[in-house]
């Protein structure tokens, strides 16, 4: 076996374990990984955000503990150098808006996502959640620029298309 796939298996081994002497055995470096790994695996197990080293993680304990506030969290992440390339922490806390939202089917935190697209997306996803039409109300469609109407003043058709299925 390679070396990589040795720190992939020692990794997942690490992570079930919930042991990081187990990332002594990998490459130098993926200890660091390895090692965040375990971290975030047993923050997320006891719904401990204090403990998340990376944003998924506080959206998963979010989520867990039906607590939104926690999404603001990720903008005070400690990263890496490496890390702060890769990841848009501004993103990841809309991304854990988005999930926190649509996971506990909440309409008010779709309500506070930036991107329109996102936003629309998350109303969608909750009207096929709770199987209301009525959510769908809150998308906006562009029609006339400055203009917004409600997407329920769309035909039947187009609504169940678009947001039911959308």
């Amino acid at each position: 076996k390679t070396q990589d796939q040795k720190d992939i298996c020692y990794i997942q081994i690490a992570k079930i374990k919930k042991d990081a002497t187990f990332c002594e055995k990998v490459s130098s470096d993926a200890q660091r990984n390895c090692q965040n790994t375990v971290i975030d695996t047993v923050a997320r197990e006891t719904n401990n955000e204090n403990a998340c080293l990376f944003p998924d993680c506080l959206t998963a304990v979010a989520i867990a503990k039906k607590n939104s506030q926690l999404c603001e969290k990720i903008s005070s992440l400690q990263l890496q150098e490496e890390e702060r390339k890769s990841l848009d922490l501004a993103d990841e806390k809309q991304n854990c808006y988005s999930f926190y939202a649509t996971n506990v089917n909440d309409v008010q935190i779709c309500l506070k996502l930036k991107e329109e697209g996102v936003r629309n997306g998350c109303f969608s996803t909750i009207a096929r959640n709770t199987k209301d039409i009525k959510i769908c109300k809150n998308i906006k469609v562009a029609v006339i620029p400055g203009q917004m109407p409600s997407f329920l003043d769309k035909t039947e058709e187009y609504k169940v298309l678009n947001c039911y299925w959308g």
